[in-house]
């Protein structure tokens, strides 16, 4: 993956924008320990957490699974994390899976969110970003 490539970080942006989450720490945690696990006091009432990043088999993959070990349902976007060697990815996104973790794609976390079709909401984000 490209860290220049404007259409992955447009992906986060989707997923950031559709979940309407405010005040997301700039890195979602190197290791879950040391980073997110200290923001989720105030998402104490989110059972359901979706996470995009990089890099996939590091950060996605502790995050993923710190989350899990917590007894939270947690769902990967398989199109929105990378890691700069596609092998580590495919083997993050495989360990995720065989420990529980849903891998999904944006398209299917967007359109649950969005619920209905037929909405000015609906045909911004398709329009903006689902296409």
């Amino acid at each position: 993956m490209n860290l220049d490539d404007l259409a992955y970080f447009k992906q986060l942006d989707t997923l950031n924008m559709l979940g309407e989450i405010d005040n997301l720490p700039d890195q979602l945690g190197y290791a879950y320990q040391l980073g997110l696990k200290h923001q989720l006091p105030d998402w104490k009432d989110f059972k359901q957490v979706v996470i995009a990043g990089i890099e996939a088999h590091v950060c996605v993959l502790q995050t993923a699974l710190g989350l899990a070990a917590e007894g939270r349902e947690v769902f990967v976007a398989a199109d929105a994390v990378g890691s700069r060697n596609p092998a580590d990815r495919t083997l993050a996104l495989e360990r995720m899976a065989h420990r529980g973790i849903g891998i999904v794609g944006r398209e299917m976390v967007g359109f649950e969110w969005l619920e209905r079709a037929g909405t000015e909401r609906f045909r911004a984000i398709s329009r903006e970003f689902l296409r």
